[in-house]
């Protein structure tokens, strides 16, 4: 009676499908190799429970081709199954076995484009198993159609994808992120800069001569808020005043600087101490001389940034020269001596970010 049953569903769905033009439901095949009553009577229950489970399709059942198909491995037994599910348009093939006395198992075959879905199924042997085992397979069927383009599944098809697809948890909102606060780029240890100072004697020296003294320096931040620069620096300056005509002097040679940064905010304050190995060229009345002068300077600084690589500052310090040059007119007159001391009053500009 299990083998009629499909065949008299299959002629009347494709009298159907022939009659009124409409394509016949999916076939789902059902093999059957059980050997003794107990295994039949499992099936038997298996496709009443399948025809409830899966009423839209069209539900076939027949005997195994292999009479030892139920002791053939798995995938020898999906390679017999699979010419049964061509000769019948099954898009799916189940069969049951029976490896221990208390469980029972079904594998699922379902066909796609191009791939095979295979899964199987395993439960224990009670009255409920056959009932368990539909509504498994009518899930893992959904499951195994998800993925395929909803307009190559007919229509039955469809609706068990959209079942199986509406039990999905979808994932929860996502929490909101706050914005990421700006942060302020760290700022480059590398920097030049250009300075300008103006000396004034303080003690020893002829007189007061303007003059004008200048720097320009390659900057690099240390530890503990240390600052090393290496440069070069130039001065120069006219002696103008009556008996001695035409004296001027050029200086020029490298300076090391340190200072120490006291930070506040975008501010900076501390001290500072260079030395300078200078190279100095003196005229007067159209005679000259030339000599290497050391020149050591203290005293404190400030800067402060005044736009993203842009820093101004002042500079408050005294200088020292160990031996002290002239111009001498005569022996007995000198016209122009260096000052032991001087106070040095400047302004720098920096550009950080080389």
């Amino acid at each position: 009676m299990l083998g009629s049953v499909p065949g008299a569903l299959t002629v009347v769905g494709l009298l159907a499908a022939a009659t009124f033009g409409v394509a016949p439901p999916p076939a789902v095949l059902l093999i059957r190799s059980g050997k003794t009553p107990e295994a039949r009577q499992h099936e038997r229950r298996l496709f009443d429970a399948l025809s409830a489970s899966l009423d839209e399709f069209m539900l076939l059942s027949e005997q195994a081709p292999d009479p030892a198909f139920d002791e053939l491995p798995l995938a020898k037994q999906i390679a017999a199954a699979l010419p049964e599910a061509k000769r019948n348009d099954a898009a799916v093939i189940l069969w049951m076995s029976f490896p221990l006395a208390h469980q029972v198992m079904l594998h699922l075959v379902a066909l796609g484009s191009g791939r095979a879905f295979i899964r199987t199924i395993e439960t224990d042997r009670s009255p409920l198993s056959e009932s368990s085992l539909a509504l498994m397979a009518r899930e893992l069927l959904g499951t195994a159609y998800l993925f395929e383009p909803a307009a190559s599944l007919p229509a039955e098809l469809s609706r068990v994808v959209q079942t199986v697809r509406s039990q999905m948890p979808t994932a929860p909102p996502a929490a909101a992120v706050p914005a990421p606060v700006p942060q302020e780029p760290a700022a480059s240890p590398w920097a030049i800069s250009l300075k300008i100072q103006a000396p004034y004697p303080l003690a020893g020296g002829a007189d007061a001569v303007p003059a004008i003294h200048g720097a320009v320096a390659v900057e690099r931040e240390l530890a503990a808020d240390l600052e090393l620069s290496f440069g070069a620096e130039a001065r120069h300056g006219v002696v103008d005043r009556p008996g001695v005509p035409g004296a001027w002097f050029f200086l020029a040679g490298p300076v090391v600087l340190a200072r120490w940064n006291l930070r506040w905010g975008r501010m900076a304050l501390g001290p500072y101490g260079a030395a300078a190995l200078d190279y100095g060229l003196f005229e007067v009345s159209g005679a000259s001389t030339s000599r290497a002068l050391g020149r050591f300077e203290f005293g404190v600084h400030g800067r402060g940034q005044v736009a993203p690589h842009l820093e101004l500052g002042i500079q408050v310090g005294v200088g020292f020269w160990p031996e002290r040059p002239e111009l001498d007119v005569s022996i007995a007159q000198p016209a122009y001596r260096f000052p032991t001391a001087e106070l040095l009053v400047g302004v720098s500009v920096a550009w950080r970010g080389l």
